[in-house]
Parts: C-alpha cells; sequence; structure tokens
C-alpha cells in the first residue's frame, strides 16, 4: 500500500502510525491501493484519498457462517460477527417470523429453509464492505472539530474526503481536489 501524508507543521510520523494502525483495526490493509492524506490546521482544511484495490467478489453465507439442518430447522452458525446484522436482517426478510436468534452467533429458522439455498445466498459485495469499511477510516482519522465535510466518490474504489471548520466554499473543495490530484 502506498501512502503519503502531508501536514504543514509537526505530527507526520503521528498521523503516519495513526493510519496504519487504524487500517489494520478495521481488517483493510489488503483491500487498500492507496492512500494520501493532507492537514493544514493553521487552515483548517482536511483532506483524504483513498484508492481501494479492485474486487467483484460477492461474499455469500456459505463463506462467513456454518450452516446446518436439524430435522425440520436449519442453524446457521455466524464466524464472522462483522456480518451478523447483515445476515440477520436478510434472513427475517425472507422468512420473517420463522427466524429467531438463538445465541449471538447463531440464527436458527424453524420449518424452512434448505441449507443449500442458503449456504449460497449472497450477503453483500465485498467492494461495498471495503467502501464503509473506509468510510469509517475517514471518520476515525478526522481531526475533532472539522465538521464541515464533503465526501467525493469518483467511482467505486476512489474517495475523496475533505473536511474543514469552516463551511466548505465550492472553491475550497476544487482547491483541494486538485491538490490531491497533483501529490
Amino acid at each position: 500500500m502506498e501512502l503519503k501524508v502531508e501536514i504543514i507543521g509537526e505530527g507526520k510520523r503521528q498521523f503516519e502510525s495513526l493510519i496504519r494502525d487504524i487500517i489494520m483495526d478495521l481488517g483493510v490493509s489488503g483491500s487498500i491501493e492507496s492512500l494520501k492524506m493532507y492537514l493544514d490546521p493553521h487552515e483548517s482544511i482536511f483532506a483524504l484519498y483513498v484508492r481501494a484495490k479492485p474486487s467483484s467478489r460477492t461474499i455469500r453465507l456459505v463463506d462467513v457462517a456454518e450452516v446446518s439442518k436439524h430435522g425440520d430447522k436449519v442453524s446457521v452458525k455466524i464466524l464472522d460477527e462483522r456480518f451478523s446484522p447483515i445476515i440477520l436482517n436478510l434472513l427475517e426478510k425472507m422468512y420473517k417470523d420463522k427466524v429467531s436468534q438463538s445465541s449471538r452467533h447463531e440464527i436458527v429458522i424453524e420449518n424452512e429453509g434448505r441449507k443449500e439455498v442458503l449456504e449460497d445466498l449472497e450477503i453483500c459485495d465485498y467492494a461495498d464492505m471495503v467502501r464503509s469499511s473506509i468510510i469509517e477510516l475517514v471518520r476515525r482519522i478526522m481531526p475533532e472539530g472539522f465538521r464541515s465535510v464533503k465526501i467525493i466518490s469518483r467511482n467505486k474504489y476512489e474517495l475523496l474526503a475533505i473536511a474543514s471548520e469552516d463551511p466548505l466554499t465550492e472553491d475550497l473543495v476544487s482547491k483541494v481536489s486538485s491538490l490531491m490530484n497533483s501529490s
């Protein structure tokens, strides 16, 4: 991953370390191609550009859970809890009141559900999941007090976040966009 941090003043090493820690914490280190950050605390400008590696992978239930049949019930044991809310919502939409969550990581479907159909169920697009993590990355890195925020999606894999303590003007957004493109 290419990492470039430009700060007017001190703190470059601290921000580089913070960024690497957050990327590891969010589990997206292998999904980010490049990240550029710019901070000018005197002008109250923060910008973060992230390019994710292209991915067309779809995550299926079998990728993140074990599905087993017990009589007339199907049990879904979630192995990756990041997907718990998505799986629960999806199964409730499909099977309505026949779905119950027996424990934090287990969902049971009564009198319905074929194991094979459930295993092949599409949970989410991996690129969408990475994008959500990148937005969380922006939120965690952005300095406190920078409440005016604009997020620009150039495409499915590129995101530019611009923030300031002051209202964002079109001139400022254009200037920062140009700065991030040239660096």
